[in-house]
């Protein structure tokens, strides 16, 4: 794999790394109006990802 490709992929990762602190951010945020099923709905997600979510973020409490 040449240089440019590595760094191509390490932005990749970085961005798909940002995107799932948002969507994290997200979850967290449209849990307190919204059930598990309306917040996979609105991020277009499955519900086991809401829920690992949910879950990972009540373990940091």
């Amino acid at each position: 794999m040449q240089t440019w490709e590595e760094k191509i992929l390490i932005k990749q990762e970085g961005i798909a790394e940002g995107r799932l602190e948002e969507k994290k951010e997200l979850t967290r945020k449209l849990a307190n109006k919204f059930s598990i099923e309306q917040i996979a709905e609105i991020l277009e997600i499955d519900i086991s990802e809401v829920e690992n979510i949910l879950k990972e973020s009540q373990n940091r409490k």
